[in-house]
């Protein structure tokens, strides 16, 4: 059986879960721009599997189930369809699974949940079941979901605007739905400052929705190849749907608020700092929503099996496609190659996007996440940012430095007592190691 690849963006939520199992502090001595609740998610992981690909793809399939479960009953209690039925779940669990990245463990997927529990309470309203603590209740789930992956700010905004389009909630109400989303967001601002880390949590993760340099792992027109099947499915059942559809007004709110979500989860491609495919994995209820609707629509038994068939044979050739075509061509995407042996069971600080040598070594210093980090050590005219360089290594002190960017030798000249501690080995340039403490 063929080894399954780590993408760098799964593997380094691994690192960051290790280092915060150890026992660090994510935003003071663990620098990256994950949410504070997925880096507990991952802390959590990492006590349970280590660094396993197998157990966070399983993980990941039992919370696409639950999420299934949470779609279908939404729909169904809400009368979003003329009928009753369990195609939703099946629709769901069937598009999320096209893709090799929505079945790996991501903040993106650990937020969708609870995006999908807001929506049932938007659905709630436009259906005029109005109660304040459904308000209140919307801003809570999406104020958990943006601590789990920051561009879900966006959907608070798009549900706002979903509730002042297709309902008449008061404004009193809408505040309250306010209320509940910062309240999330000021108690994790309150965690950060009691744990002394408020600062990193403003820098590094508030901030990096405009602060911090976006890192695209595809080309866009990649992006079309491997998603254009689902999406002309959506255009196609779209079309059907109000051409041919016979709806009450409130499912057809439900269907024009979909298209609202729509242009939501596209904004949100926008300001996300990783561009890479975990993050569509938004635009799959949306697909399994209308998706819904065709089936439905074609009351011909044979027609339906014929086209449940179609989809599921192109999804299983487009899933091992979109796997062996990114492998190949998006390198820079996965943990391929072996780290070089010199590295094995070290302590190191890596310099850059490459997280190659981590794979049989700890991690060390609050430096993992070089998009993050990188300011600090090209930026060496700056006092303060030489100060937690030489604070930082001399609390967790590497065994060896992989600088794959070129710049502890500027490093070096501006803090000698870092260069006493560290030799350059020969035939390998660019590695340090410690010769003394």
């Amino acid at each position: 059986m063929e080894e399954l690849i780590p993408t760098v963006t799964a593997f380094r939520w691994m690192l960051i879960g290790e280092q915060l199992s150890g026992g660090d502090i994510l935003y003071k001595e663990v620098y990256d721009y994950i949410g504070p609740l997925a880096g507990g998610v991952f802390q959590g992981f990492d006590l349970l599997f280590g660094r396993s690909l197998q157990g966070s793809m399983v993980l990941a399939a039992v919370l696409v189930f639950i999420q299934a479960v949470i779609f279908n009953n939404l729909l169904l209690i809400n009368k979003a369809y003329s009928e009753g039925t369990y195609i939703p779940a099946y629709c769901y669990v069937l598009f999320t699974a096209f893709h090799f990245d929505f079945l790996t463990l991501s903040p993106a997927l650990l937020a969708l949940t609870f995006v999908l529990l807001a929506l049932s309470n938007i659905f709630k309203r436009i259906d005029n079941q109005t109660k304040d603590e459904l308000f209140m209740g919307t801003g809570i789930y999406l104020g958990i979901a943006s601590l789990l992956y920051l561009p879900c700010v966006v959907l608070f905004f798009t549900f706002l605007v979903i509730l002042v389009v297709f309902s008449n909630s008061l404004p009193r109400r809408l505040m309250l739905m306010t209320v509940g989303f910062l309240l999330m967001l000021m108690l994790a601002a309150s965690y950060a400052y009691f744990m002394e880390a408020l600062g990193g949590f403003l820098d590094f993760y508030l901030y990096s929705l405009w602060k911090v340099e976006r890192l695209n792992y595809f080309g866009n027109w990649k992006v079309i190849l491997i998603l254009v099947f689902p999406f002309l499915l959506v255009a196609t059942a779209m079309a059907i749907v109000y051409l041919k559809g016979k709806y009450a007004n409130f499912q057809l709110k439900f269907i024009q608020a979909q298209l609202f979500l729509l242009a939501g989860c596209g904004l949100m491609m926008l300001v996300t700092v990783e561009k890479a495919y975990f993050s569509w994995i938004f635009m799959m209820p949306i697909v399994a929503f209308f998706m819904v609707h065709l089936f439905l629509l074609i009351r011909n038994v044979l027609y339906q099996e014929s086209l449940n068939l179609s989809i599921i044979v192109i999804l299983v050739l487009l899933r091992g496609y979109s796997y062996d075509y990114s492998l190949q061509n998006e390198a820079k995407y996965f943990v391929q190659q072996e780290a070089p042996v010199i590295l094995h069971d070290r302590k190191l600080l890596v310099l850059g996007n490459d997280i190659t040598a981590y794979q049989k070594a700890t991690t060390a210093t609050p430096f993992v996440n070089w998009t993050i980090s990188q300011q600090l050590f090209t930026e060496t005219a700056y006092y303060d940012n030489l100060i937690r360089i030489k604070t930082a290594i001399d609390k967790d002190t590497p065994e060896m430095i992989v600088d794959l960017e070129g710049v502890m030798e500027e490093v070096f000249v501006k803090i000698p007592a870092l260069q006493k501690q560290f030799a350059i080995i020969p035939g390998y340039p660019g590695y340090y190691r410690r010769v003394s403490n």
